[in-house]
């Protein structure tokens, strides 16, 4: 909200001049390097909705694949109690509970991700049979808590399931960097 905005006084106070009243700014990255950031600006004041969870789980995303974890753990805390919120209102939400279990594994909580993550694959599965996306967040979870083996172990069940993140994915995304050189993982690559 440009209106309550206390940073970048030069820029707000241009958006201002021009209008703006929501601004949005999101890291540009490549799978090798930050190129700088990408910005929004709207002329109305709830341009991004008022998903203050969505909001702070992307922003953690965005921030951990450009590797600033210090920033991504600042948006995971933002979005951790409205995810919980949105969890205990849809219990049976397998994207909103693996979403929950990414930001608590962004912020280093292991058990309390660990335990999001299996609700979510349970649920998923009772559901619609297990949607890879559920097992995308796992695995970036447990990439973010240093947990090679688990990752690559939900990565290959979602490949299994005939997922649109294909190798060539997997090579090119940031998040996945750690894995390289893990032979299962190289593996992974080379699969079709």
């Amino acid at each position: 909200n440009v209106d309550t905005e206390q940073r970048f006084p030069r820029l707000i106070a241009m958006m201002r001049e021009n209008g703006v009243q929501s601004f949005c700014a999101m890291p540009l990255t490549t799978a090798l390097r930050r190129l700088g950031s990408l910005g929004f600006g709207r002329l109305t004041p709830t341009a991004y909705d008022e998903d203050v969870a969505f909001w702070g789980q992307s922003l953690a995303t965005a921030y951990w694949q450009a590797g600033d974890k210090e920033r991504a753990r600042v948006y995971a805390d933002s979005a951790l109690r409205p995810s919980a919120a949105q969890v205990a209102a849809a219990q049976d939400d397998p994207q909103l509970r693996s979403l929950h279990a990414l930001m608590l594994a962004y912020l280093g909580r292991s058990a309390g991700a660990r335990g999001q993550l299996d609700s979510a694959l349970v649920s998923s599965q009772r559901q619609r049979g297990l949607n890879f996306y559920e097992y995308l967040n796992a695995a970036r979870a447990e990439i973010a808590l240093g947990d090679a083996e688990r990752a690559i172990t939900h990565l290959e069940n979602m490949r299994k399931m005939g997922s649109h993140v294909n190798a060539a994915w997997l090579s090119l995304d940031p998040t996945f960097a750690p894995l390289k050189g893990n032979p299962r993982f190289e593996k992974l690559l080379q699969t079709k």
